[in-house]
């Protein structure tokens, strides 16, 4: 979770420093404008077409994710929204507020369902589904986190041992952790079955506002008001990797669906989001735009947007930019997938020589490999024809060949010019540059693949001097006329012989 206030005091520490710069990580798409006070808590549906945010002015709004249009109001809490989430199948909403309760809301029609209500007078900080709908969790601002039938609200389990507000819980991938988040500078790990205390995750200095599991549940990232993300081991509670360059706390921080990257927000003065690379902790870029405090991120289920939550009242939509997956040595087929599954395109696809890799695979790529780019960009990529040297002819002298001598080369007469023929005429033709020509694969390039007229010849008229005018219908037609042509000129030589009367 983010920020918290009872009150006007602000729990927290915000460093005064100025921004750091910072290439672009992502294209604003929209702003959702219509909050009345800080946006404290932003969430994506399952599906990504709807937005959905929660603000101190009381309310929840759910809004198109492609026009930035509201749909509706989730009216009834009496203070300030912490949290907001989808329930898994997104047909439910799950609010939590400083009234001390959490709420549950049917998302088409914007009607309260039920309140989960707190056991004490304390602020409710966030309230999530377990994977499977059938419990809430909620974060306590009495140091607790709180466990619920979602049907019925019955209290299902507490969980106790930080010593501080809790402003972070969750449910591990397959339901059976919970992740809590405290004030105390620690996260805590528990069974969710029992309620036990499993691990203690230590290292932050500060506040610890955000807890999540990445999505293979194997390890877990904090975000903390010493101005740092951490990263841990699920199971040891190693600290794996600290990202540091923000310049105030730390509010938010989530992983990619694909597990490949991180996304945190800063409150202010930083202002901004950034997003970083997980195996190596570099800083990918930064969002800027909010001219105040970022509370909350969210990466869409598809990775490709960002969902930013900010104290100037609004949130942002932004185009995330995306790792370039290195489809070198795969087939077309399989870089196609690869690029569609980085939500990228196809981009030219041609031929190349390759003395090291197999025909029909990839040789490079444009943009290269881990290259950071919009979704959508189309990736070109080469494909190897295989083996192939200077002195070897080449696609276009195989044309130029078939062009100016298809008839000769037509060595059968059957109208085609196979590979052997072709390659008596061009000495060490290769099969792969024959085989790019022979477009329909069948083994002989026709006239029409050479782009020749059925006479042999390219567009000229009559071209008579070709082999094609030796053909036996030809010469029938040719010895006929012959025949007819000498017979008149025998009739006009005895013409002219007869003396006059």
């Amino acid at each position: 979770m983010t920020r918290v206030l009872f009150g006007d005091k602000v729990l927290g520490i915000m460093a005064a420093a100025l921004l750091l710069s910072a290439v672009a990580a992502g294209a604003e798409i929209r702003t959702f404008t219509g909050h009345a006070d800080w946006v404290q808590s932003v969430a994506f549906s399952p599906d990504g077409t709807k937005v959905l945010t929660g603000s101190h002015d009381h309310l929840a709004k759910l809004w198109d994710t492609a026009t930035g249009a509201e749909i509706r109001t989730f009216t009834g809490h009496t203070n300030g929204l912490f949290s907001v989430a989808f329930s898994p199948d997104g047909a439910r909403v799950l609010t939590s507020a400083g009234d001390s309760s959490a709420r549950l809301w049917d998302t088409a029609t914007g009607t309260q369902i039920r309140t989960f209500p707190s056991y004490s007078t304390s602020a409710v900080i966030s309230a999530v589904s377990s994977p499977d709908g059938t419990k809430v969790l909620a974060a306590l601002a009495d140091s607790t986190a709180l466990m619920w039938d979602a049907e019925t609200a019955a209290e299902i389990r507490t969980f106790t041992g930080h010593t501080g507000p809790v402003y972070s819980a969750l449910f591990s991938p397959d339901g059976t952790r919970v992740l809590t988040a405290s004030t105390d500078a620690t996260a805590k790990l528990w069974d969710e079955a029992t309620g036990a205390n499993l691990l203690t995750f230590t290292g932050h200095t500060g506040v610890v506002y955000s807890a999540v599991f990445s999505p293979d549940g194997t390890k877990v990232l904090t975000g903390a008001s010493d101005m740092t993300a951490k990263l841990w081991d699920a199971s040891t509670g190693t600290n794996l990797r600290t990202f540091t360059g923000h310049t105030s706390t730390v509010a938010s921080a989530v992983f990619s669906p694909d597990g490949t990257r991180v996304l945190t927000g800063a409150l202010s003065p930083d202002n901004t989001a950034k997003q970083w690379d997980l195996s190596t902790g570099a800083l990918l870029g930064t969002f800027t735009g909010h001219p105040s405090g970022v509370n909350d991120v969210a990466y869409s289920p598809d990775g490709a947007k960002a969902l930013t939550g900010s104290d100037d009242n609004t949130a942002k939509l932004w185009a995330v930019k995306v790792p370039v997956p290195d489809v070198a040595g795969q087939t077309q087929a399989a870089a196609e997938t690869a690029l569609t599954g980085a939500v990228l395109t196809t981009g030219t696809v041609t031929t190349q020589c390759s003395d090291t890799v197999a025909p029909g695979l990839v040789i490079s790529q444009t943009p290269t490999a881990a290259t950071q780019a919009y979704p959508g960009t189309a990736v070109a990529f080469a494909i190897s024809i295989g083996f192939c040297d200077s002195s070897r002819p080449t696609e276009t002298e195989l044309r130029a060949a078939l062009t100016a001598n298809f008839d000769t080369m037509d060595a059968n007469g059957d109208g085609g010019v196979s590979y052997a023929e072709a390659l008596t005429a061009l000495p060490g033709l290769t099969v792969a540059v024959f085989n790019v020509v022979d477009a329909d694969g069948n083994g002989q390039v026709s006239t029409g693949e050479a782009g020749v007229d059925a006479g042999g010849c390219a567009g000229c008229a009559g071209c008579a001097g070709g082999k094609g005018a030796f053909t036996l219908d030809h010469l029938k037609k040719s010895f006929g006329d012959l025949f007819l042509a000498g017979l008149s000129l025998g009739i006009l030589s005895l013409l002219s012989r007869r003396r006059p009367l």
